[in-house]
């Protein structure tokens, strides 16, 4: 581990970020946020209160959490943190998203905050979003993973320029109606997998949980992650294909999302990946995970396992 990994959001920074609310609220916020464990979530009671203190829109509530989310970036490459907040469709809760880098590994490893935030809601249940506020316009990747998205074409975007929808940043868009593909990123699913060899781990357990609601309607690689941290917390990562390939999220990639927004450190003690791979596999996540892994968690070995329908 090192800083990237370890250093965690501090109130002093929460509140610096959210100088646009009255002060006794933006305190209030700093202290539930860094003592909790659901940093990267605001529930929609939370976010009314918020509002109502603060004589706040949604709107203009979420556009201030940007910067936020925006403190739990982990960008040693670049430098340039993003901070991204949905609004999930299912409760009207705030989830957060922040962009993830991991040096000697290859860049499309990285997390777009656009990803983290769509899978931070999707964790929580929620089955889309409805408005995504961003500190800056959602580049190509992140206009196509999102396009995956039911109702994608009126998802709302909120900037500091203003606000727009998805569909008008991404004109004569390819998505999953031109795959024939029906349902869409974030839909409740189980794929009734077992593991090929009984085990009832809670972390292996957690990581078939994941594999049983990805979506992978492309390759039928349906597959799921779980990290535990040195505290024995277990974060979960589940996969998301996306039509145009690239832009798919992997399982332990979202899982390590999920551990920063959460906590605001990457704290790896344990890693599981479960994957179904038939005889030609058209994916494997097993080689790519363990690189990311040991990027991490050097002493970490990524445990994997197969499960079938």
């Amino acid at each position: 581990m090192n800083e990237m990994t370890t250093h965690p959001v501090d109130q002093a920074a929460v509140r610096r970020a959210l100088s646009s609310l009255p002060a006794e609220a933006a305190t209030k916020f700093a202290a539930r946020l860094c003592g909790s464990e659901r940093a990267g979530t605001i529930t929609a009671e939370e976010t009314e209160i918020l509002c109502r203190e603060s004589s706040f829109s949604c709107d203009r509530m979420m556009s201030a959490m940007v910067g936020v989310a925006k403190l739990f970036a982990k960008v040693p490459i670049s430098g340039y943190p993003v901070g991204v907040v949905s609004l999930g469709a299912t409760t009207g809760g705030l989830f957060f998203g922040a962009n993830v880098e991991y040096p000697g590994q290859p860049l499309e490893a990285c997390v777009h905050a656009e990803q983290a935030a769509t899978i931070n809601a999707w964790a929580h249940d929620e089955s889309g979003i409805v408005a995504l506020a961003g500190s800056i316009s959602p580049c190509g990747l992140c206009r196509q993973f999102l396009w995956e998205l039911a109702g994608a074409d009126s998802l709302r975007i909120i900037l500091p320029t203003g606000t727009t929808t998805l569909g008008a940043l991404l004109p004569d868009p390819f998505g999953p109606t031109d795959l024939g593909q029906s349902p869409r990123l974030m839909h409740a699913a189980n794929h009734h997998l077992v593991l090929q060899t009984a085990n009832d781990d809670a972390v292996v357990c957690r990581a078939l949980a994941e594999a049983n609601r990805s979506y992978a309607p492309y390759t039928g690689s349906f597959s799921g992650a779980a990290l535990q941290s040195t505290t024995g917390r277990i974060f979960g990562g589940t996969y998301a294909e996306n039509a145009a390939y690239n832009p798919s999220l992997s399982p332990v990639a979202a899982a390590v999302s999920q551990m920063n927004v959460l906590t605001g450190i990457i704290d790896i003690a344990r890693a599981v990946l479960v994957q179904r791979v038939n005889e030609q596999p058209k994916t494997d996540h097993a080689v790519a995970a363990s690189a990311l892994v040991s990027s991490l968690a050097a002493s970490v070995t990524l445990e994997c396992y197969t499960v079938i329908d």
